[in-house]
């Protein structure tokens, strides 16, 4: 905001931290000691020159991480790639993450690429039998709805047991029929396998005597991961499974009965396909999923919904003051709101103290920046707050922030050689002559504006500060001449005090003298 009589009101606040950056990973939600075939992380970060060239084992001291240290304040984008002893790319994940201060990024890889692995599988009869006992010849094998493979009962029965084509990660159905010699079907199962990516896993399974039973499927369901209570924007599932006539036309509750899932009751035996479909209030579809299951008795599916369309929600904003004051008691009529390069908006002070808060606008996943400033009725500055809002997709989340109390200063200056004194426009007629102020606290030592200073042109004084934080401060100030003479202010200027909702203005700046050096 200029002002008429020439000086500049700097509104920058005091500048954000620099901080180490923690990344946590898993992959497909497994754990390094899961996801064996993993061998290392490659950590990229562009315009960062990290130690080892970005690679790192895949756990450092019993943490499934690594931590990068001493980042410059800022906003940040990172690629992650997990690899095999060979370093071909199993696992993949990009984001972004914002440095005000040490950060913690949580991050599940997905994988790229083919995915596929096997299954190892084993199977019993009844009272343990071996396949002689329990006069079986073969079992067949039928994945999928896929041509049955027949083999010899005794693979099952022996360590690791029989190993399926290449699978892609995830539920398959299956279904194995124990024979006899003569072909004569004795014993059978029917249910599911669950195959993860890159990454064997063994089944064992306990055949039972041929015989068939009615059963109720229960689904239990996430939602990319999250809960009914913790996915809000999910008003219900709608299930579809062809041929079936469901109740109230297939459309459920997120929860019953406590639980996040439904039970259908009386399926005859066999197999059955269905879909899944998470709906917002409105109907639209958020998130969607697709499987089969065979009833022979009853029958439990877990599932979770992948997200559809466009992932991107909102959050809701509520603020508070030092003492827990009301707005009222805070003096405060209004907020203004900063998200990332939007442009500041302006609000009742009353909306972030009320349940839910205030609305955000819908925003992508991911860590945005935020700024806050409290004003009172005349628009002046009272409290602040800058720092980090995390969004989910889909989800709304909530955010609290506690605004801190703000004061001012004004500064000016003039030069000296040690006999005389003289103006900018006498030093640096040409008007390029640029001044560096900083504040130091007092009580911490920190420097307010880092180590380079805020900068302004000389003939812009005086320079008027509205987002310190009440508090002693030391002034330094220094310029540059063109011909590479240096002015300094003297270390024994007596500090300054920064009250809370206290603002010089231009006619009340402390005027420095600054010494050629």
């Amino acid at each position: 905001m200029s002002i008429s009589t020439g000086c500049v009101v700097s509104d920058k606040p005091p500048p954000a931290q620099p901080g180490d950056v923690t990344l946590l990973w898993t992959f497909g939600g497994l754990r390094c000691d899961q996801a064996r075939d993993v061998y290392g992380v490659n950590v990229t970060i562009p315009g960062e020159a990290l130690a080892n060239d970005g690679k790192y084992a895949c756990s450092t001291s019993g943490v499934d991480g690594i931590t990068l240290h001493d980042f410059a304040p800022g906003s940040y984008a990172f690629t992650l790639q997990a690899v095999n002893f060979q370093n071909q790319i199993l696992f993949e994940a990009s984001g972004t993450f914002i440095i005000n201060g040490s950060k913690t990024v949580v991050v599940d890889l997905t994988p790229t690429g083919n995915p596929g692995s096997y299954a190892y599988l084993s199977w019993s009869f009844p009272g343990n039998m071996s396949c002689a006992q329990a006069g079986v010849s073969t079992v067949e094998v039928l994945l999928d709805g896929l041509a049955p493979h027949s083999a010899p009962c005794t693979a099952g029965q022996t360590p690791p047991g029989l190993q399926t084509p290449y699978l892609a990660p995830g539920l398959h159905s299956i279904e194995l029929i124990a024979r006899a010699s003569s072909g004569q079907p004795l014993y059978t199962y029917r249910g599911g396998l669950t195959t993860r990516a890159y990454d064997p896993v063994s089944a064992d399974y306990s055949l039972a005597a041929l015989t068939a039973q009615l059963g109720d499927v229960t689904f239990l369901w996430t939602f990319n991961g999250l809960r009914c209570d913790q996915a809000r924007d999910v008003y219900g599932v709608n299930i579809t499974i062809p041929g079936e006539v469901l109740s109230n036309n297939g459309r459920y509750a997120c929860t019953s009965s406590g639980v996040d899932g439904i039970t259908l009751h009386d399926f005859a035996p066999g197999s059955y396909n269905f879909t899944l479909q998470a709906v917002d209030f409105q109907n639209q579809i958020l998130f969607e999923a697709n499987g089969s299951f065979t009833i022979n008795g009853d029958k439990t599916v877990r599932v979770d919904l992948a997200p559809v369309g466009n992932p991107a929600s909102y959050a809701y904003l509520n603020w508070s003051f030092p003492g827990n004051a009301s707005c009222a008691q805070a003096g405060v009529a209004s907020v203004d709101i900063t998200l990332d390069d939007l442009a500041p908006r302006n609000f009742a002070c009353n909306v972030g103290q009320t349940s839910p808060g205030l609305q955000t606008p819908s925003l992508s996943p991911g860590s945005h920046f935020i700024e806050f400033i409290a004003r009172d009725a005349s628009g002046k500055p009272l409290y602040y707050f800058n720092g980090e809002l995390v969004t989910q997709a889909y989800n709304p989340v909530s955010a609290a922030y506690s605004l801190y109390a703000i004061g001012g200063a004004s500064i000016s200056w003039r030069f000296t050689d040690g006999s005389v004194t003289f103006d900018c426009n006498t030093l640096d007629p040409t008007g390029n002559l640029q001044v560096g102020i900083n504040f130091q606290d007092t009580s911490t030592g920190e420097w307010i504006y880092g180590a380079l200073g805020d900068w302004h042109r000389c003939a812009d004084k005086p320079i008027v500060y509205s987002y310190l934080r009440p508090g002693t401060y030391k002034v330094s100030l220094y310029a540059k001449t063109s011909s590479n003479v240096e002015y300094r202010s003297t270390s024994n200027i007596a500090p300054i005090q920064v009250q809370a909702h206290v603002f010089p203005g231009p006619s009340g700046a402390l005027d420095v003298m600054m010494y050629r050096q």
